[in-house]
């Protein structure tokens, strides 16, 4: 067995979705993998390494200060977390994310892997912003003025709030449950989420 197919055995890729290995030591994009450094240094990501239904909008965060999605979603899990601060099972729920995001990306080293982003379902722009710092973790939003949150809530099928979809980096749904399986499996439900969403990973749940 060569080094690089125990590499590719590690991270989980199956044989046959494996392109050719490069052959210099310059970076090399090929079959939708991107192979970068010398021989020894080899990353895996997919095209497109940030969530891709937030291309072209800006988001914030918590204190209102712009954030470029592509460099704080880059080969991350992201929770597209869809709530308001007049709803109580939003109410209810919030603080239990707040835990779960604070421990993985907060008191993780190295941090996890995983972002939110919240879509305001709140009446106005004044509400989201005292909701977001009465009870929301360190996490990001989409301004409540961007009304790209209405295809948002038609592309995920969102009826009824709180629900938190978790998605891979082309914006395909790894789960519309979020919320019930942190409620059921706590941190645990992390480690599910990070195996099928076809990223590099640096963080492993215990």
């Amino acid at each position: 067995m060569t080094f690089w197919t125990r590499v590719i055995r590690r991270r989980g890729v199956g044989l046959s979705e494996a392109p050719a290995f490069p052959q210099s030591h310059t970076g090399l994009e090929s079959g939708g993998w991107k192979y970068c450094g010398g021989c020894l240094h080899l990353i895996f990501c997919r095209r497109g390494g940030m969530v891709e239904v937030f291309v072209g909008h800006t988001l914030v965060n918590k204190d209102g200060e712009e954030v470029d999605p592509e460099e704080a979603l880059k080969n991350k899990v992201v929770g597209i977390y869809f709530s308001g601060g007049w709803c109580p099972p939003c109410r209810d729920f919030t603080p239990l994310l707040c835990e779960f995001y604070t421990e993985l990306v907060q008191e993780s080293e190295p941090a996890a892997q995983f972002e939110i982003v919240f879509v305001s379902s709140d009446k106005s722009e004044d509400d989201m912003v005292n909701y977001m710092g009465a009870m929301h973790g360190d996490w990001l939003a989409l301004p409540w003025h961007d009304m790209y949150k209405l295809e948002l809530k038609k592309k995920y099928c969102i009826t009824a709030i709180p629900k938190l979809v978790i998605v891979k980096q082309n914006g395909d749904v790894i789960t519309d449950k979020g919320r019930k399986q942190i409620r059921d499996h706590g941190m645990a439900c992390f480690r599910n989420w990070i195996e099928v969403a076809e990223i590099f990973q640096n963080f492993s749940v215990d």
